[in-house]
Order: structure tokens, then sequence, then C-alpha cells
């Protein structure tokens, strides 16, 4: 499938890299690609995802305890 970020740029992607990189983009499209469903399942499986994977309970980092 191919992934859109609200300024139209795209990039191709698997499903597991497609569901990361869609829940990481405000605004964000997923286009259909060649396998059935996998559009569907980015979209939906994104709403549960953290955009940052190796941040706990979806916070952002505390700059000032670095």
């Amino acid at each position: 499938m191919t992934i859109l970020d609200r300024h139209g740029t795209s990039t191709k992607a698997c499903v597991p890299h497609g569901i990361r990189l869609h829940a990481s983009l405000t605004d964000a499209h997923v286009l259909p690609g060649s396998v059935p469903g996998a559009d569907t399942e980015v979209r939906e499986r994104s709403r549960t995802t953290s955009a940052f994977a190796w941040l706990d309970h979806h916070q952002p980092p505390d700059w000032d305890k670095r």
C-alpha cells in the first residue's frame, strides 16, 4: 500500500511498517496496494499502535531528565 502524509508525500510500505508510519503521521491517508484488505488493516491497527515504539504509554520523551 501507499501512505500519504498531509503534504502529499507518499511512500510504499508493508503492513507492519505502514501501521507504524500511519500511527506517527498527522492526517495521513492509506491507499490500497496489491494485497487486498491491507490498507484497512493498517488504518484499524494504527489506532492502537504507539507512534514511537521505544516510548511507554504513548508519552513524549521528558527532555529535562536526560
